[in-house]
C-alpha cells in the first residue's frame, strides 16, 4: 500500500516538470523572425520511427538512426527557458520552432560531422534524462547551447523515454537497451578525423546510460576513446550511490575531469530514494559525506553543489539548464585544464551561491577532512 502511494506521489510530483507532447514541434516552419537565433545540431538516437509521421517515437529501435537538424529560438527568449509554442505550427517570433529537420544514414551523419564541427575540434554529446520526448530533447539541447555560447558541435543521444511519467521503470530497461549503440556512437566519434575531443553532458537517468556504457568502453579496452573523451558532467545522476561506486570502480579514475552536479533539494531524487528503498541518489548526495569525500579523493571528482542557486524549475531537477552559465563557465575551463573561477582546485567539493558564484565548500577535502 506505501509503495502505491509513494508511485503517485512521485508521478505527481514529476508531474511539474512533464513533457510536452508536440510530436509535430519538429516539422519545419517556412521561414524565422527578425531577432531569432539559431542553434544546428545533429542527434543520434536508438527511437524507433512512427509509420503514419515519420516522426521518431517511444519505441526501442535496433539500430542507431541519424538526425540533422536546425531550431530557431525567438528574439524574446529567456535564459534557461524553453518557449513552447501554444499550437501547431509554432510562430518564430514567439517560440522556439525547427527550421530543418533531415534524415541522415551513418555516412551522411559522418559528413555532417566534418562539416559542423567548429575549428577547434569539440564535440559536445547530450544525454537527456528520464519523462523526455524527442521533441523535449531537441529543443533542450539547443537552448542550452544558445544560452551557454558553447563553441562545440552539439549532438544529442536520443534513448527512447516514453515522456510519460508512470513509464519510470520502463524507461530504466530502455537505457539498458540502448547501451551498446551509444557505444558505438562514442566509437564512430573518437574515430572522426576532425573530432579532437568529445565532452559529455549527461542528465538524470541519463547519467545511469552514460556510465554503464562508459564500463562496457573501459572493459572493451577503450575507457577513454583514444584519448578524445575529455569533460564529463553528470547533471542529478538518478543512480544509487552503491551502484555508483561500483560503475567506477570498473571505470577508475578517469583522465579527463568528471563533474557531479548535485543538489539536495531535488524532490524528484528524494522520491526515487524512497521508491528505491531510500538509498540516496548520487545527486541528492551530501558532498560532505564521509563517502562523498572518499570518492572525491579516490576518483578525482569534481562535486558542485547547486542546493543555494534559485531554478525556475519548481522540483529543482534541471538546475543544470536553468543556469546554462554555470555550465559554460565549467565546461570551459575545466576543457582547458583550469581551475574553478581561477582560485580553487579543479578537484574537489564546491558550491555555488545564490548569485552563481562557485565557491569551496566548507569542507576540504585536499587536507584529508573525514566526517559528516
Amino acid at each position: 500500500m506505501l509503495k502505491r502511494l509513494l508511485v503517485a506521489v512521485f508521478c505527481s510530483v514529476l508531474a511539474a516538470c512533464a513533457t510536452h507532447d508536440m510530436p509535430g514541434a519538429l516539422v519545419p516552419v517556412e521561414a524565422s523572425a527578425p531577432g531569432a537565433k539559431s542553434v544546428a545540431l545533429l542527434a543520434a538516437t536508438t527511437r524507433g520511427i512512427s509509420s503514419e509521421t515519420g516522426a521518431f517515437n517511444s519505441t526501442r529501435a535496433k539500430a542507431l538512426s541519424f538526425q540533422k537538424l536546425t531550431v530557431s529560438i525567438p528574439p524574446n527568449h529567456k535564459t534557461g527557458e524553453i518557449e513552447w509554442p501554444e499550437t501547431l505550427p509554432g510562430k518564430a517570433e514567439k517560440s522556439f520552432v525547427t527550421l530543418s529537420n533531415e534524415m541522415l544514414d551513418e555516412a551522411r551523419f559522418n559528413a555532417m560531422v566534418d562539416r559542423m564541427i567548429p575549428a577547434n575540434g569539440q564535440v559536445l554529446v547530450f544525454v537527456h534524462g528520464y519523462n523526455t520526448t524527442h521533441e523535449d530533447a531537441v529543443f533542450r539541447l539547443a537552448q542550452i547551447i544558445n544560452d551557454s555560447e558553447m563553441k562545440a558541435l552539439p549532438i544529442l543521444f536520443s534513448w527512447p523515454s516514453r515522456g510519460v511519467v508512470k513509464d519510470y521503470l520502463t524507461d530504466r530497461e530502455s537505457i539498458f537497451a540502448s547501451r551498446t549503440r551509444m557505444l558505438r556512437m562514442f566509437t564512430m566519434l573518437s574515430r572522426h578525423p576532425r573530432v579532437k575531443g568529445i565532452d559529455v553532458l549527461a542528465h538524470s537517468m541519463g547519467t545511469m546510460l552514460t556510465m554503464e556504457t562508459l564500463q562496457m568502453a573501459k572493459l572493451a579496452g577503450k575507457p577513454d576513446f583514444g584519448g578524445k573523451l575529455n569533460l564529463l558532467i553528470l547533471a542529478a545522476p538518478d543512480i544509487d550511490v552503491d551502484v555508483f561506486m561500483t560503475q567506477f570502480e570498473v571505470i577508475g579514475r578517469r583522465k579527463g575531469q568528471t563533474v557531479i552536479l548535485v543538489s539536495r533539494d531535488d524532490k524528484a531524487l528524494k522520491l526515487s530514494s524512497r521508491l528505491a528503498g531510500d538509498v540516496v541518489r548520487v545527486g541528492a548526495a551530501s558532498p560532505s559525506a564521509r563517502a562523498s569525500l572518499a570518492a572525491i579523493e579516490k576518483y578525482g571528482f569534481t562535486v558542485i553543489d547547486l542546493t543555494d542557486l534559485s531554478s525556475s524549475d519548481s522540483i529543482n531537477h534541471s538546475k543544470f539548464a536553468a543556469s546554462p552559465l554555470v555550465v559554460r563557465k565549467l565546461s570551459l575551463r575545466m576543457s582547458d585544464n583550469q581551475t574553478v573561477d581561477g582560485a580553487v582546485p579543479r578537484v574537489g567539493s564546491f558550491m555555488i551561491d545564490t548569485a552563481g558564484r562557485v565557491l569551496e565548500a566548507p569542507v576540504n577535502i585536499l587536507r584529508g577532512a573525514t566526517g559528516r
